[in-house]
C-alpha cells in the first residue's frame, strides 16, 4: 500500500471533500450571527420554490406514467384549470411546462446571490434581485396576471416579499458597514 497525497486523501474521505466544497462555496469567513441567520431564511425560501418548481415540472412532465400507474389524470386536471383561466388547453400545459423550467433557472441564480451575500459581496443584491425580477417577468410572460392572483398562494407571496426584505436589509447593512472599514492602502489619508 502506498502513501496517500492530500489531495487523494479528500477524494476518499467525504467529510473533507465536502467541508472543501463548502468553502469553495462559501468561502472560510463567516459572516455575522444576524446576516446568517437572514441567509438561512432566505436559503429555506429557495429551498421551498426550487423544490415545489422541480416536483411541479416532474409531475407534469411524467403525467402519462401517473394515469397508468396511479390513475391520476393530471393532463385533465390542468386543460381544466387552465380554462377556467382563460387558456387554450394544449397552450396552457406548455405554458406551465415552461414556466417550471424557467423558475428553476430564475431560482439558480437567486441562490447565486445568496451565497455571493453569504460572501459579503455588495454586488450580490443585482444577482438576487435580478433573479428576482426575472422570476416575476417568466411569472407574468407565461401565466399573465390572472394566474398570478388567482393560482399564487399568500405563503408564495409573503415568502418572497420576506426574501427580497431579508436581501434589501443585508445589502443596506453592507453598504453601511463599508464605511466604517479602515481605508483600502491606496486611500489612505497622508501622514
Amino acid at each position: 500500500m502506498g502513501t496517500y497525497t492530500s489531495s487523494e486523501a479528500t477524494l476518499n474521505n467525504p467529510v473533507l471533500l465536502l467541508r472543501k466544497l463548502r468553502n469553495l462555496i462559501f468561502g472560510t469567513n463567516r459572516p455575522p450571527f444576524w446576516m446568517r441567520l437572514c441567509c438561512y431564511v432566505n436559503l429555506l425560501i429557495w429551498l421551498i420554490f426550487t423544490l415545489w418548481h422541480c416536483i411541479s415540472y416532474g409531475v407534469i412532465s411524467a403525467r402519462a406514467l401517473l394515469l397508468t400507474t396511479k390513475e391520476v389524470d393530471v393532463e385533465q386536471l390542468i386543460f381544466d384549470r387552465g380554462e377556467k383561466l382563460g387558456f387554450e388547453p394544449w397552450d396552457f400545459l406548455e405554458r406551465l411546462l415552461q414556466y417550471h423550467a424557467f423558475a428553476v433557472a430564475c431560482w439558480l441564480l437567486i441562490l447565486l446571490g445568496i451565497i455571493l451575500c453569504w460572501r459579503q459581496k455588495t454586488y450580490f443584491i443585482y444577482v438576487l434581485a435580478g433573479g428576482a425580477a426575472l422570476y416575476y417577468l417568466v411569472l407574468f410572460w407565461n401565466m399573465g396576471f390572472r394566474y398570478y392572483h388567482e393560482d399564487t398562494t399568500w405563503f408564495d407571496k409573503i415568502s418572497y416579499a420576506i426574501l427580497l426584505f431579508n436581501a434589501l436589509i443585508m445589502y443596506l447593512s453592507m453598504r453601511f458597514s463599508a464605511r466604517d472599514r479602515p481605508a483600502q492602502f491606496w486611500m489612505e489619508d497622508e501622514v
